[in-house]
Parts: structure tokens; C-alpha cells; sequence
């Protein structure tokens, strides 16, 4: 699987979950407004491996990490924090999977971290780690 559609299917789930805030994409200029909730979100493949032992085996496993921070108002309460993050989490819950053109991406877990109060964010983070399995080309 190319790590494009990889990159692909992970953004566009994250852009298709209704009502959620802006989302500052990565290697883009983002420059957040005060007091305007937004997400961001990092694409991070963990490893390629070789699933099965053989010396004719082609299939591989690729696994890696998707990571969103969500980014609101401080001193506003968690509340809409929490609602974004539930949102996001449904989106990529265990079990799903996502179709690209050329395989099949799973999720396998999702967790939120401890919030973090920054000079002026509540920045809630969360990690999806996922796996896909491809034929290696020779």
C-alpha cells in the first residue's frame, strides 16, 4: 500500500466527521485565531514488516500512527473539547477500516492522552494507530 493513499484515507475521514473545527493540515501554513477551536493532525508510519516466514512470501504489514490534537478556547471548560474528540474517536474506532485503491487500512485502537493546558489551548491529543497489509513489488 503507498503511503499516499495511506495519507488519503486517514485525511479524508478526519475532513468528512461533520461539524468539527477547522483542521490546520500538515506542511500548510496554519496560523490559528484565538479563541477559534482547530485540529491538526500528523501522518507517521511506525514500521514495515514481513507478517509471514517463507522465502516466496511478498506480503507485507505496514503500521503506523495517526495523530490529531484538538485545540480549544481556554478557560471555556472541557465541554467542547470533549465533543470534538468523541467525534473523532467514532470516526476511527477499533475495527474500523478504510478502502484506499489498493488494500484495506484497520484501525486498531484509538486513545485520548492527558489534556494539556497550554498559554492559550486546551489541547486534547489523540493517537490512531492503524495497519494495512500490501504485496511487496519486487
Amino acid at each position: 500500500m503507498s503511503i499516499k493513499n495511506v495519507r488519503q484515507a486517514l485525511e479524508n475521514t478526519l475532513k468528512n466527521i461533520v461539524d468539527i473545527p477547522v483542521i490546520a493540515w500538515e506542511n500548510i501554513v496554519y496560523k490559528p485565531i484565538n479563541s477559534h477551536s482547530f485540529i491538526k493532525s500528523r501522518v507517521v508510519i511506525v514500521s514495515n514488516e514481513k507478517p509471514v516466514v517463507g522465502t516466496n512470501v511478498k506480503q507485507g504489514r505496514m503500521n503506523g500512527v495517526y495523530f490529531i490534537d484538538v485545540f480549544t478556547a481556554k478557560n471555556i471548560g472541557p465541554m467542547l473539547g470533549d465533543s470534538i474528540s468523541e467525534k473523532i474517536l467514532k470516526a476511527f474506532f477499533p475495527g474500523v477500516y478504510l478502502d484506499t485503491p489498493d488494500g484495506r487500512l484497520h484501525i486498531s485502537t484509538n486513545t485520548i492522552a492527558v489534556n494539556i493546558e497550554e498559554d492559550t489551548w486546551f489541547h486534547i491529543p489523540i493517537t490512531v494507530e492503524w495497519y494495512c497489509y500490501y504485496i511487496q513489488s519486487p
